[in-house]
């Protein structure tokens, strides 16, 4: 099995040169698979996706620019066997009638299949820079049933009605841990949300990165 990481800034000898990432395909063993300063169409990661997801436990996306809806779907539907899911500050590009090919896309029919997307997923990390960004979270999400740890470094900043949307899109029944960072609109009403929706929720993490927790709330809630 490789682990690979792609730094695709670092691959480049000069700004004007194009490369591919098709290439990838030839690692006929490639399970885990990092990309860092690439864009998903221009530089051929969906044939990447295509040919070689299959295999695939572990994607990590930085700084990836092109992702859309449907590039969502395209990891989904090609990499079944995905255990961990990180996507950091990527650029997310909304596209007209995204809201209903989501809305077609993520209902109950579709997420009690046994080959739904995301089915195997585990644990997830997420860092997104704008509320536009949410499709990145929401699709996954959605189907990932199984999901025990989720990891939210948010740089906006969403409010405790989030989280409610958050525990709309899946129940998160199986969630163990949870983590959101510099959360400075979120109180203590949004931590009792996940408690009472996730049963086996053991821990939440960077509470007091929460602006309207306040040290007295916070030592009397551990």
């Amino acid at each position: 099995d490789i682990r690979l990481v792609y730094n695709a800034s670092f691959s480049r000898r000069y700004e004007s040169e194009v490369f591919d990432l098709a290439i990838l395909s030839k690692l006929s063993t490639l399970d885990q698979l990092g990309i860092i300063s690439a864009d998903f169409y221009s530089h051929s990661m969906f044939t990447v996706l295509k040919t070689k997801g299959a295999r695939l436990t572990h994607l990590e996306l930085t700084n990836v620019d092109e992702l859309n809806l449907a590039s969502l779907m395209m990891i989904g539907d090609h990499c079944k066997l995905l255990s961990h899911l990180n996507i950091c500050c990527c650029h997310y590009t909304p596209q007209p009638g995204d809201r209903t090919r989501m809305e077609q896309a993520c209902t109950p029919q579709a997420r009690s299949t046994n080959i739904r997307p995301f089915s195997k997923l585990k644990s997830a990390n997420f860092t997104l820079t704008t509320s536009t960004h949410l499709p990145i979270l929401k699709y996954p999400i959605f189907f990932a049933l199984d999901l025990e740890v989720l990891q939210l470094n948010q740089i906006y900043q969403p409010g405790d009605s989030f989280i409610l949307s958050l525990v709309s899109w899946n129940p998160l029944h199986s969630l163990l841990q949870f983590s959101l960072t510099n959360g400075l609109h979120l109180s203590l009403m949004a931590a009792n949300t996940l408690i009472q929706a996730c049963p086996r929720l053991r821990q939440i993490g960077q509470l007091s990165s929460w602006g309207r927790v306040e040290k007295e709330e916070l030592v009397a809630f551990k």
